[in-house]
C-alpha cells in the first residue's frame, strides 16, 4: 500500500474512534443514570461492565494488529492508539448492551409495545 492510502485509512479510523467516543459517552450518561436512579440498576451495571470488558478485548486486538501496515501506524504512538481501540471497543459493547438489555427487560416486562 502507498503511504497516502495509509495515511488516509489512519485518518478514517481516527475518525470513527472519535465518533464511537461520542457514542461511548452517550450510553455511559444513560447507564449511569440507571445506575443511581435506582429504577433499572442490574442494567446500568451490566452496561458500564460490557464496555469496559469490550474495552479491554479492543485494546488487546488493537495490540495484536501490530503485524498489518494499517494496526502499526494507529499503533506507532501506544497510548493514541490503545485509546483509540478502547473508545471504540466501549462505545460498541456498552451501546449493544444497553439495546440487549432493554430489550430483555421489555420481553421480561410484557412491554412490547402493543
Amino acid at each position: 500500500m502507498g503511504p497516502m492510502l495509509v495515511a488516509i485509512l489512519a485518518i478514517l479510523f481516527f475518525g470513527f474512534a472519535a465518533f464511537s467516543g461520542c457514542l461511548a459517552v452517550l450510553f455511559l450518561i444513560l447507564a449511569s443514570r440507571r445506575l443511581f436512579t435506582g429504577s433499572a440498576r442490574f442494567l446500568g451495571f451490566y452496561v458500564i461492565a460490557s464496555g469496559f470488558l469490550g474495552a479491554l478485548v479492543s485494546v488487546l486486538f488493537g495490540i495484536s494488529m501490530r503485524w498489518n501496515v494499517i494496526g502499526d501506524v494507529i499503533m506507532n504512538n501506544a497510548l493514541l492508539g490503545c485509546s483509540a481501540w478502547a473508545l471504540i471497543g466501549f462505545g460498541w459493547a456498552a451501546a449493544a448492551a444497553f439495546l440487549v438489555g432493554n430489550l430483555v427487560r421489555r420481553l421480561l416486562s410484557g412491554k412490547t409495545g402493543k
